[in-house]
Order: C-alpha cells, then structure tokens, then sequence
C-alpha cells in the first residue's frame, strides 16, 4: 500500500517540486544537478518556480536559479492564469 500512494504522489508532481514543497534546498540542488527540470508543470500547472514563490521559500527559488541549467520560463502559466513573476509582485503588495 505504502508503494501505490508513493506511485499516486509522483505522479501529480516531480520530485523536484516535493523538495520545493519541503523547503529543502539541499535535495533541489542536488535534484538540478542530476537533471531534473524547474520547467516542468505539475497538475496544477505550476512550474517548481511558481510552488517556490507561493510557498514563500527564498532558499529553494535561490537554488532554482542558481544552479539550474535552463533558464526559468517566465511566461509559464499555471491552470489559473498565473506566471510566477505575478505572483512575486502580488505577494510584494500583499
């Protein structure tokens, strides 16, 4: 049973984005350096940038952009329309 809900887990986001969720910056470097993409949409359309901003995680976006080897898409929309760099200037006026 433990296997099914990690299999379930994975699916709807990478582990990419799970290191984000955690605020662990250690694995996303490490997970970057191996290959995995910031990029990558999770079900909800958000790239590993967009769940870093909105969970406010300043150490793992850092990471993202400092040791990724793709340039982050700014333009990336989630399913609700958001870029990441909205919600950096929507939190700001927060």
């Amino acid at each position: 049973m433990e296997n099914a809900t990690l299999s379930v887990v994975l699916r709807v986001q990478t582990p990419l984005h799970l290191a984000v969720i955690t605020d662990r910056s250690d694995i996303v470097r490490r997970l970057l350096e191996a290959g995995a993409s910031p990029n990558a949409a999770d079900r909800h359309g958000q790239t590993c940038f967009h769940v870093a901003v909105k969970s406010g995680s300043v150490d793992c976006l850092k990471t993202l952009i400092d040791h990724s080897t793709r340039s982050p898409d700014v333009d990336a929309m989630s399913y609700d329309g958001m870029c990441f760099i909205i919600i950096i200037v929507y939190n700001l006026q927060s």
